[in-house]
């Protein structure tokens, strides 16, 4: 993970990693069984003495992860201003009184607007042929419709994670949450193979809940 470099990947699990813990404090009933104890007690002296002796390495991954993220201001670093500046031009082109906005341009209609605008130069110069972020490029393409209906997982999987009392429902959530939260630093959607996993593991979490209810109906 860290390899990547990937702001958008840190963020992602980061995010995750934290909505796992407010929901962790918000079961407080939620005991460790004790044939568990040990495992956890041995992982933790582990990474204790890991830790005792590379802490070189991890100072230099620190070091990496925190000029990652903060060595450039905001107004120098050109991967958060052309975000928002393509996302905030993608929505001004909407409007609440045309039917495109609610059913959109068409495919990829985002990517080609932003393609034109580098050609003819001016403040597009970063030279990114997209928008850079997932739901701004669907509201833009299939509308205020389509962005409400690829937006359900998000909210399903945010919901499931404080709900669900199986492990392996809530980890399907986590892993659906990662790609979602992921579209808001590229088209996530748009990638084939990423796609293909999202729509499998919407598709598995479905059959494994339905598969659930007919167990307890026996």
């Amino acid at each position: 993970i860290y390899l990547t470099g990937s702001r958008s990947t840190w963020v992602s699990i980061g995010v995750i990693l934290l909505l796992l813990a407010v929901h962790k404090m918000l079961h407080p009933k939620y005991k460790i069984p004790k044939k568990r104890m040990f495992t956890i007690i041995s992982a933790v002296a582990f990474l204790i003495i890991l830790a005792a002796c590379m802490h070189s390495q991890i100072a230099e991954i620190w070091d990496g992860i925190y000029h990652r993220l903060f060595a450039k201001s905001y107004s120098e670093d050109m991967s958060y201003t052309w975000r928002f500046m393509a996302a905030g031009t993608m929505i001004s082109q909407l409007s609440p009184f045309s039917l495109r906005t609610y059913l959109g341009h068409g495919y990829n209609a985002a990517a080609n607007y932003m393609r034109d605008m580098i050609n003819i130069g001016g403040r597009f110069s970063y030279n990114v042929s997209t928008v850079d972020n997932g739901y701004v490029s669907i509201l833009y393409d299939f509308g205020v419709i389509g962005f409400v209906i690829y937006c359900i997982p998000l909210v399903q999987s945010i919901i499931g994670i404080f709900k669900d009392s199986d492990k392996n429902e809530c980890c399907i959530d986590c892993i659906i949450l990662t790609i979602m939260l992921s579209s808001l630093f590229f088209e996530a959607a748009y990638w084939a193979s990423i796609s293909f996993v999202l729509m499998s593991l919407i598709g598995f979490k479905m059959y494994y809940i339905e598969n659930g209810r007919r167990a307890d109906a026996k």
